[in-house]
């Protein structure tokens, strides 16, 4: 029996997951974590083919557009081509880096010859088109998405910080992939507060932003003073997640500026395990020698499910967790989070 749509879409999920298990092992240099990412030891090289073959008798828009949105393979390149010491699955990796390449490649030439390729290939998934096509709506942007005449490069700028927003971008992708698409430098535009009916405008478009919260001037926010370097401060970012400390939409944009270590306005990062004492734990070991004020620089930074923190039950919970540590099970896991984040090289 052949592949069907069904086998087709199963294993370009799988695609997914294992390449995005692969790069996050390869970015916090864990080799345990990279052996259970390709425990399966999958054929990339003929999953891709039978991929390939299939959407070629079935050229849905579902069934490609994921291809395009797999996951870039440069870590994976740049990890084979680095000198490193532990070469078991080498041979894996460039399979799966070049099956990565061929599947992107052919979804977005797919794209491009259904007539779709007026969107630079980040863009070309639904959720990115239909917010893009409310500006084409509105005469912001014409058919081809670009700028319409008349409309201002601020505009554009309040569109990205709405897409960034509404689909999580990292800040990695938060201006690049706008600039290539529309070819204007917008990181050091300024918005001009005075155009209230330009803004407003845009602020209809994307009611579920709340933007003019998003880019009003902010009053001072808290900071929590850290000795970690950027990178120590992502590996951080990325455990606590990977733990279920952070919910999945957690920024890291925003948990790097409430340390300081990204100049921007942050929302607060919302920690989402069992019991705000795991939270606790974590600031106080990490971040109270260098904090007097920790406890409100917590309930300033972090958010518990979504709800603010108390500053007086937080001082509380401080002084009760580090003195029986030893009753709750969290503090091996977050030690060890702590140890490897230590050890990263700074």
């Amino acid at each position: 029996m052949g592949i069907t749509r069904q086998d087709t879409a199963i294993n370009t999920a799988r695609m997914r997951k294992d390449s995005w298990n692969v790069c996050f092992a390869l970015a916090v240099g864990n080799d345990d974590i990279l052996d259970v990412a390709l425990a399966d030891r999958r054929d990339y090289a003929q999953m891709a083919a039978e991929i390939m073959s299939y959407i070629d008798t079935d050229k849905d828009r579902l069934l490609y557009e994921p291809l395009m949105q797999l996951t870039d393979s440069k870590p994976i390149w740049d990890y084979l081509l680095s000198d490193h010491d532990y070469r078991e699955h080498d041979g894996e990796l460039e399979v799966l880096a070049e099956s990565l390449d061929k599947l992107r490649e052919y979804g977005n030439g797919l794209y491009r010859g259904c007539g779709r390729g007026k969107l630079t290939p980040f863009f070309s998934n639904q959720k990115a088109e239909a917010l893009l096509q409310r500006a084409v709506d509105a005469g912001l942007l014409n058919e081809d998405f670009m700028p319409a005449e008349g409309t201002h490069a601020f505009q554009l700028k309040l569109i990205a910080i709405a897409f960034n927003k509404i689909l999580g971008y990292g800040v990695r992708d938060k201006w690049c992939h706008f600039e290539e698409l529309w070819g204007c430098e917008l990181n050091r535009r300024q918005i001009p507060f005075s155009k209230g009916k330009a803004i407003y405008e845009i602020v209809q478009l994307y009611p579920e932003t709340d933007l003019m919260s998003l880019i009003m001037p902010k009053k001072t926010q808290s900071r929590l003073k850290t000795d970690l370097t950027r990178n120590q401060a992502k590996m951080l970012f990325l455990l606590l997640k990977r733990f279920g400390y952070l919910e999945k939409s957690a920024s890291e944009e925003d948990f790097l500026s409430i340390m300081g270590l990204l100049d921007f306005p942050y929302s607060p990062v919302n920690w989402v395990s069992k019991g705000k004492n795991s939270l606790v734990y974590l600031v106080m070991v990490l971040f109270k020698p260098l904090n007097s004020d920790i406890h409100k620089k917590v309930c300033d930074c972090f958010t518990y499910n979504g709800k603010s923190l108390n500053y007086g039950t937080l001082k509380t919970q401080g002084s009760y967790v580090m003195k029986h540590r030893d009753k709750f099970d969290f503090v091996d896991t977050i030690d060890g989070i702590i140890a490897k984040v230590r050890d990263e090289n700074q």
